[in-house]
């Protein structure tokens, strides 16, 4: 369990400026 949320936390850090981007990016598509 423990083991698991701490890959979670590295993929998460890793590509958290990713996933804020697309956040940004839905949000412009969706409010378009």
């Amino acid at each position: 369990m423990s083991g698991r949320t701490k890959i979670m936390r590295q993929l998460c850090g890793r590509l958290g400026y990713e996933f804020s981007n697309l956040d940004l990016l839905d949000e412009a598509l969706t409010h378009k």
